[in-house]
């Protein structure tokens, strides 16, 4: 057995406590996979549970019938241990009902025992990954949606503004430049210039004069 939480190399877990059939998959994993995995085992939920608790692995291949745990609830209990690893079920030809449900429930993928091989196998734990590997990124992306909304949403509602100053009034009372507000409550910068309209009051005629030409051979 090699410790996933001492290798470099993508990690698969297999949960599953027919021995024969755990180590065919480690075989298959290793020959197919060309020694690119390490690959740990655990014969029972329970010795899931301490492997995951070490480290979290890329793959865990999970039999939804252990002595000690069952269904979707070990597969949800499995997900909240290692959210970031790709699942794949492995099942009986008489439980593709539940391994459906299972992938309906969160899993990347499931094998069907009787008919496994090596690029089954091996195409199944890849295609998982890069499911899983979306799956993340497509959360991390409604997270990002979710914070510029909320940051959008900050500037909603009646703003108290000076009519002179024009500084905005924050919730604690205290007095702030516009620049200042807006820029603690969103991703925007500024920049400063000079409109022509307070050009005129300032400067009078001279707000309209061209700039001087930079010559090049002085």
């Amino acid at each position: 057995m090699t410790s996933f939480a001492a290798t470099t190399r993508p990690t698969i877990l297999v949960v599953e406590d027919d021995q024969v059939f755990a180590r065919l998959l480690g075989v298959l994993i290793d020959m197919d996979g060309r020694g690119k995995f390490a690959t740990e085992f655990a014969p029972t939920f329970a010795h899931a549970v301490e492997a995951l608790a070490r480290a979290t692995p890329a793959v865990i291949i999970l039999d939804l019938t252990l002595p000690d745990g069952a269904g979707i609830d070990m597969l949800r209990k499995t997900q909240e241990l290692a959210p970031a690893a790709a699942i794949v079920i492995v099942t009986g030809r008489d439980d593709d009902a539940l391994a459906i449900r299972a992938v309906l429930a969160g899993a990347q993928d499931y094998l069907v025992k009787g008919g496994l091989n090596g690029p089954l196998l091996l195409r199944s734990i890849e295609y998982a990954r890069v499911r899983k590997g979306l799956e993340i990124e497509r959360t991390s992306l409604i997270e990002r949606l979710r914070e510029a909304v909320s940051r959008v949403r900050s500037l909603e509602g009646l703003l108290p503004i000076c009519s002179n100053c024009k500084r905005i009034r924050g919730t604690d009372g205290t007095w702030e430049q516009v620049e200042t507000y807006i820029g603690m409550r969103t991703a925007a910068t500024f920049s400063h210039g000079l409109c022509q309209p307070c050009g005129k009051a300032l400067y009078g005629d001279l707000a309209d004069a061209p700039s001087p030409e930079v010559r090049d051979d002085v």
